[in-house]
């Protein structure tokens, strides 16, 4: 999936990285992105960050902070993980202790 992601980055096909780029090479790419994100990922923090600042300054007095994950677009893996994360804590906050 990295290559796809690298070849859209540099205006190339995935065959041509293949043909053109080493392993060694295409090693240092994925450490650089690992080191800097390029791509619709750090477009889209991008645009929540503008999006969450945008919505502090106009909210309410009594209204709790935005933040950017707020804004985040999130495809349908990442929500469906997200709302698991928050049914598990909810039961685990209610959960009734037995002793013994």
């Amino acid at each position: 999936m990295f290559k796809f992601k690298l070849a859209l980055a540099l205006g190339r096909t995935v065959a041509e990285i293949d043909q053109t780029m080493t392993s060694t090479e295409l090693s240092y790419w994925m450490v650089f992105y690992a080191l800097h994100p390029f791509g619709p990922e750090r477009d889209n923090l991008h645009a929540a960050i503008i999006a969450s600042t945008l919505a502090n300054v106009n909210r309410g007095k009594n209204q709790p902070a935005f933040s950017a994950e707020d804004f985040m677009i999130k495809n349908q893996h990442e929500k469906r993980s997200a709302e698991t994360k928050n049914v598990l804590a909810f039961f685990a906050a209610h959960a009734v202790k037995k002793d013994g």
